[in-house]
């Protein structure tokens, strides 16, 4: 299965385009701000292409909220996301099933949940 050629993101069809970067040029992606666009390099292994894309999507909703995320929140953020997709379809389908949709409740406030004890390299 190839990358989509479009994500929807906020609202904006953003366009993901394919580019062969040259071999001496370590580029898995680019997110392009002025043309809200994804360059994905093609060449590298598919797992990777998937994070990457995920990387540049935060990337772009990063830029468009202007959020001010580091780029080390966003690796960590992408990689996190894609955890999160790959081991829990039952909630990807959920999510996707518009038949569950539910008002999301302004007034509602998620409890906190315990943060784990050690510190991974993702945590600042």
């Amino acid at each position: 299965m190839e990358a989509p050629h479009f994500v929807e993101v906020l609202g904006i069809m953003v366009p993901v385009h394919l580019k062969n970067y040259g071999p001496e040029d370590y580029t898995f992606g680019e997110w392009d701000s002025c043309e809200l666009s994804i360059t994905l390099n093609p060449t590298i292994p598919p797992e990777h292409q998937k994070v990457t894309l995920l990387h540049e999507l935060i990337h772009g909703v990063d830029d468009m909220l202007d959020l001010g995320l580091s780029h080390k929140t966003v690796y960590c953020l992408s990689q996190a996301m894609l955890t999160i997709i790959r081991h829990n379809p039952g909630l990807v389908k959920w999510v996707e099933d518009p038949t569950q949709a539910k008002p999301v409740r302004e007034s509602a406030v998620e409890p906190e949940s315990p943060r784990p004890s050690e510190k991974s390299d993702c945590q600042q």
